[in-house]
């Protein structure tokens, strides 16, 4: 009862109130590192975002599944001003690999890497449930949110190659031009449509990943991406954050499969196309 009358207040509170809120957050606990967190108390924080029910419901999926950490969901809402979705989370002190990384050492980041491993390995061994086996979706079954695809949620998708035709009609509009044709035939004959589909997060990127002061991972933010997608999506996504970055690529193939390859196919069709899929 307690729990109901002070989410329903906070609810009231941050609707009403939020450019206030946001205002005394920073000035009360500084800049959060994304513009749509900030610090409610010394224990929680506030997402507004598009897709906040998904993602709630993906981080206690992950909580009562696995071992990685996320951060706790204390309550998640669609707010009355405006219709943006609302996450209240539990804040967790620490540093974004992004921030640490220029003052690690090789063997601080392997330690990272191992850890790392070790959690892709569990998202890995959750099983997709039946009445879903093969689709490329959200972890309900709803679309996909993913800008790699498309800027707005695409999808579901019944099978890979399903999700393949719709990344190759995406350039059907610069098939006038012959060699470009050619370029986008290329790509369709190399891609294939064989791959396990394993629960991903799809934006694992420095980020988003929480690290102490010895460098252990304390939290993996961010799931609002995440979903069941082909086993090389997670590869795909975290190279293309960072694969042009000195020492990046070499990290990511300490605890992702190399898909180079696939890589290289979607590096030709954002070449094409112009931005990402």
């Amino acid at each position: 009862m307690w729990n109901y009358i002070v989410n329903h207040f906070r609810r009231l509170a941050i609707d009403y109130f939020y450019p206030y809120i946001k205002k005394r957050s920073f000035k009360s606990y500084g800049p959060t590192g994304s513009y749509r967190v900030i610090r409610l108390t010394k224990h929680t924080a506030f997402k507004k975002c598009i897709f906040g029910s998904l993602e709630a419901e993906t981080m206690s999926f992950i909580a009562q599944n696995t071992s990685i950490p996320v951060p706790k969901v204390i309550d998640h809402w669609t707010m009355s001003q405006g219709g943006s979705e609302a996450i209240v989370i539990e804040w967790i002190q620490g540093n974004t690999l992004e921030t640490v990384w220029p003052s690690l050492n090789d063997d601080q980041k392997a330690c990272i890497a191992e850890q790392l491993h070790g959690y892709i390995q569990e998202l890995r061994s959750l099983r997709q449930p039946v009445h879903l086996s093969g689709q490329i979706c959200s972890l309900n079954g709803g679309p996909c949110n993913d800008p790699f695809l498309l800027g707005r949620p695409c999808g579901p998708f019944n099978s890979e190659q399903e999700m393949n035709k719709f990344c190759l009609s995406r350039l059907a509009r610069f098939s006038w031009e012959p060699s470009t044709l050619v370029r986008i035939n290329a790509v369709r004959d190399k891609l294939t449509s064989n791959h396990c589909i394993t629960f991903t997060h799809s934006d694992l990127t420095p980020r988003n990943i929480l690290v102490d002061d010895q460098n252990n991972i304390i939290s993996i933010l961010d799931w609002e991406m995440a979903g069941w997608r082909p086993e090389q999506w997670e590869y795909l996504k975290t190279m293309w954050m960072g694969q042009y970055d000195e020492g990046w690529p070499a990290f990511v193939h300490k605890f992702l499969p190399d898909y180079h390859d696939q890589l290289d196919l979607h590096n030709e069709m954002c070449s094409m196309h112009g931005s990402p899929f």
